[in-house]
């Protein structure tokens, strides 16, 4: 797995950002570990190698990491984008009708450790603003999701559920949301549509077709110890720009390591992780038709099974899907977001 950028180092030195070789001990702990989930998921893997450069001493400061995403957001956004629209050309989806389980009841049964955001949907988020969040997903995904949940408990790692299935109005605030913040994080590009359009898109689904999350097939995880507190990722969730892709090269060993257990563990499982973030992963949808370890590449003659759905029954966990011929339809186009910002 490779990085995909780096600012050079020149801006490196400037920065006072200066990279330290692997702690040995660290990295074997990490390798046993993945030994250990290699003979309980019963898959072969590759050991990931660190990074050439090494690792940073610490984590970013707040001024390190402002300047490092004005100089990397944009070509991560573009990759994102590219490979987006590669899934949309390439993947068909052919809804399969399968039910929702609610995953809180699912591990409870299972006597499976599991956290859950307490966070309400955004203000953004239509009728649902304010309201719980759904942790619904298919049955397929459910069980994978479930068994990662059950090997990471020997690890004393146990998943926290960020969020799930969005209902209607959710996504497409959610996309509104994301275009704000993209305009606060990167104020110089208020003239620059095309650059706010492609962060937003990278981020957060414009189309019911390319939402996972509308479809109950993807999950956004972080990953905790028993205690509840965070294993060191690199970034908060759901923060934007290029530090929460996967490969996010300016990290400390124990940030890689968190990311190293997270993508082995989702692939392991089926799960096929959205390269460019660092917390999304889903099965059966369009995402998932991205190749494995890779950002650019779809997964030749990948059919997904789970399209966008309206909405589900929560006695029986039947589905109502979209109409194929409304599964592109956008959110919002450009001059009605452009519009609704200036409100």
């Amino acid at each position: 797995m490779k990085e995909i950028d780096t600012i050079g180092t020149l801006v490196e030195n400037d920065l006072g950002i200066h990279f330290i070789k692997p702690d040995l001990k660290l990295l074997n702990d990490l390798y046993k570990n993945l030994d250990y989930l290699s003979r309980s998921f019963n898959t072969q893997i590759l050991f990931p190698d660190p990074p050439d450069e090494g690792f940073l001493r610490e984590s970013l400061t707040n001024n390190q990491s402002k300047v490092i995403d004005g100089l990397l957001s944009e070509k991560y956004a573009e990759i994102a984008v590219q490979l987006q629209d590669k899934l949309v050309d390439s993947v068909n989806i052919k809804e399969s009708g399968e039910e929702m389980v609610s995953l809180p009841l699912l591990f409870k049964q299972n006597n499976i450790p599991l956290s859950l955001s307490d966070r309400p949907f955004h203000d953004a988020c239509g009728e649902w603003a304010g309201k719980e969040r759904v942790f619904w997903a298919r049955k397929g995904v459910s069980e994978k999701v479930l068994l990662v949940g059950r090997i990471l408990q020997s690890l004393g790692i146990k998943l926290h559920l960020e969020d799930v299935f969005r209902p209607l109005g959710v996504q497409e605030g959610l996309f509104f949301r994301r275009v704000k913040l993209t305009l606060q994080q990167h104020p110089d590009w208020v003239n620059d549509w095309k650059k706010v359009w492609a962060e937003a898109r990278s981020k957060t689904a414009v189309t019911p077709f390319t939402a996972g999350h509308k479809s109950g097939a993807a999950v956004d995880v972080t990953l905790r110890r028993m205690d509840g507190t965070n294993l060191s990722l690199g970034n908060k969730y759901p923060e934007g720009g290029s530090k929460v892709a996967i490969r996010f090269p300016y990290i400390t060993q124990e940030e890689w390591s968190t990311r190293q257990i997270f993508i082995l563990t989702m692939e392991m499982a089926n799960l096929r992780i959205y390269p460019f973030e660092n917390w999304h992963a889903s099965y059966g949808d369009l995402s998932a038709g991205i190749a494995a370890f890779s950002d650019t590449d779809v997964t030749l003659n990948y059919k997904g099974i789970y399209g966008p759905i309206k909405g589900f029954s929560i006695e029986t966990g039947e589905v109502e899907p979209y109409k194929e011929e409304d599964y592109f339809d956008p959110f919002f186009t450009e001059d009605e977001l452009m519009r609704a910002l200036v409100k």
